[in-house]
């Protein structure tokens, strides 16, 4: 459509009888001018909204070149990181204190993140797991700037190298906690006044990580003590979306876990109540002692677990990214407890397909948060309690 305003005679006193069909403009040489109408502020919105529409289709239609760009390259780059930590519930309404805890660490100029989530236990099971944030991360980055030469990278170490670094800085970690600890109790049996005092004789904590490139990622590593865990989230062609489980949960209902406790001299029962009716999960046990009581077989801390076979040795596997990986969870068993891994997967999959039906931008501390709200539904729906929950999203693109 086009105006030519400054051509037509506007002061003309028959200007409102210009016909809406042709228009001679004596300044074109007879060229013939379309127009609908005089200017209209009306029409003009209405036009300007008509034309933001169209470029915010354009922009959707961008948008969706990307994901299918992206969606044909087994290459993937950290978007956005997104996390939740909260504390559980005593009874509904009454919070307790947070074991939970977690980390998001980028090493020195390497491109390397490391992101984890650490489930303390036991009376003080909050000092272990913040003792684990605070040296964890460093632990591992500096084992693995000592254990590599200038021209590797983390893509091109072999996974018996990687598999070491952890279990190298996973053992430091452990070792640091006890000796902490031990130092803290000689003191106060000297008399000395510990301020922020505690031991880990039956405290503990597990440890879920992932250890990936902020750019370029071909593969990326899951290191898990516990039972807390990863899982990958992909989108399929049909938008059919599924899960995968990148860690194993470190129970004594695993066969090789079971072996170890027991020939460690552990003995692995549930608990009996009253009535003489076992009751809740299998646990580890100190024979002749009524603890620790642990429901996992790998923890960090433990002194007394430790004894028995309950090890701080990381598994370590390496994951190698495919075109359809959309994100990764990685949560403490308070989400697990009652969202096993398809429904997280279709409960994501529903928030995502609503941020894209809106136009908006993928939120990973959205995701993070709603799924810690729809955990919280799940708990309060089956218990009287609630365990601590936290959540990391890693975002790729």
């Amino acid at each position: 459509m086009n105006y030519t305003y400054d051509k037509i005679d506007m002061n003309s006193k028959n200007k409102k009888n210009i016909p809406k069909s042709k228009v001679i403009n004596k300044y074109e040489h007879k060229t013939t001018i379309e127009i609908d109408s005089y200017p209209n502020p009306k029409q003009e919105e209405q036009r300007k909204e008509e034309s933001e529409e169209e470029k915010e289709e354009e922009r959707e239609e961008e948008r969706e070149e990307e994901r299918e760009e992206d969606n044909d390259r087994n290459i993937k780059n950290i978007y956005k990181i997104g996390c939740v930590c909260q504390p559980g519930e005593i009874t509904f309404g009454k919070p307790k204190q947070n074991q939970d805890n977690y980390f998001n660490f980028n090493f020195k100029s390497e491109g390397i993140t490391f992101v984890g989530v650490c489930d303390g236990h036991g009376e003080n099971g909050q000092y272990v797991s913040e003792f684990l944030i605070n040296h964890l991360p460093t632990d591992l980055q500096e084992t693995y700037l000592k254990s590599k030469n200038d021209n590797e990278s983390l893509d091109s170490l072999p996974l018996e190298a990687i598999t070491q670094i952890f279990e190298e800085s996973f053992l430091k970690t452990d070792n640091d906690l006890n000796d902490l600890c031990d130092e803290m109790k000689r003191r106060k049996l000297e008399g000395e006044h510990i301020q922020d005092y505690f031991n880990c004789d039956y405290s503990g904590s597990t440890c879920v990580s992932l250890l990936l490139k902020q750019r370029d990622m071909s593969s990326v590593y899951v290191a898990n003590v516990g039972d807390s865990r990863t899982i990958v989230i992909r989108e399929n062609p049909g938008n059919f979306w599924t899960s995968e489980q990148l860690s194993r949960d470190h129970k004594p209902t695993e066969k090789d876990e079971y072996q170890r406790i027991i020939d460690m001299d552990g003995e692995i029962e549930a608990i009996e109540d009253d009535n003489g009716n076992w009751t809740g999960p299998l646990r580890v046990w100190e024979k002749g002692s009524e603890g620790p009581g642990l429901a996992m077989t790998r923890s960090l801390g433990d002194k007394v677990g430790s004894k028995i076979g309950v090890v701080c040795t990381p598994e370590v596997t390496k994951y190698t990214i495919r075109k359809e990986d959309r994100l990764f969870i990685i949560a403490s068993d308070g989400l697990w407890e009652y969202m096993p891994n398809p429904e997280v997967c279709s409960f994501v999959k529903e928030l995502i397909t609503t941020m894209r039906s809106n136009h908006n931008e993928i939120d990973a501390d959205y995701i993070a948060n709603e799924l810690f709200n729809q955990s919280v539904l799940r708990w309060r729906q089956k218990e009287q309690g609630m365990d601590d929950i936290t959540i990391i999203v890693v975002l790729l693109k």
